[in-house]
Parts: C-alpha cells; structure tokens; sequence
C-alpha cells in the first residue's frame, strides 16, 4: 500500500514539518528510523613513503644512515555510507539529539616530514 492509497483511506495523517523534525530529531522520542543509518566505511588510514640516501651522500655528513620519510594518517575515505560527508569513525554518542553535525568530530588529516640521521 502506498501512503496516498493509507491516506485516502484515512489510515494515516499527514504530519507538518516542525512536527515531524521535533517529533524525530529531539532527545525526549527515543531512537528513530529516522537517525538509523547504516554506518560502513573504508579509510585510507596510514601511507608512508621513505627514502635512504646512498652511503655517498650521508658518508660526506660523517654519518651512518640518512633517511626522509613522509607519513600521511587519515588522508580520506575510500567508501562511506553515512550522508552530508560525516566522518563516520568519530561519533561519539548514541542520543538522537547529538547524531546530526554536533556529534561528529571533523575529520583531520595529519602529515608528517621525517628526517634521520644515524651517528
């Protein structure tokens, strides 16, 4: 059945949209279908690069080992479910007041520039 088939039947009623957004956004109505939503990713958590440098170019430094590294954590996702670009691995409550933005924390991207030297 279809909701205009239940509504000209009178089965249902339509709601008004403040009263549907209170009805399924505030704390006091417990957990709605309206909040549940499948919460599945992929990330790209960790790429790192190094370089050695030849024994030529560290050995000039009167140095036993040269390395550059770059590190890259939580660069992105590589598949999400969740909508409006939420990073689904940062919420941090279960209370359907708090699922909308105010309950994710930003995603952070972090890159790292790493230079060792070995005496």
């Amino acid at each position: 059945m279809t909701f205009n088939e239940a509504y000209e039947k009178g089965y249902i009623e339509p709601t008004h949209a403040p009263q549907f957004y209170y009805r399924y956004g505030s704390s006091s109505t417990g957990v709605s279908d309206f909040w549940i939503l499948e919460n599945s990713w992929i990330a790209l958590r960790q790429v790192a690069l190094s370089y050695n440098f030849t024994p030529k170019i560290y050995e000039k430094l009167k140095l036993n080992g040269l390395s550059l590294s770059v590190i890259g954590r939580d660069l992105g996702f590589i598949y999400q479910t969740l909508p409006y670009n939420f990073n689904p691995a940062s919420n941090n409550s279960n209370n359907t007041a708090f699922s909308g933005e105010q309950g994710f924390l930003p995603k952070t991207r972090n890159i790292t520039f790493s230079l060792r030297a070995s005496f």
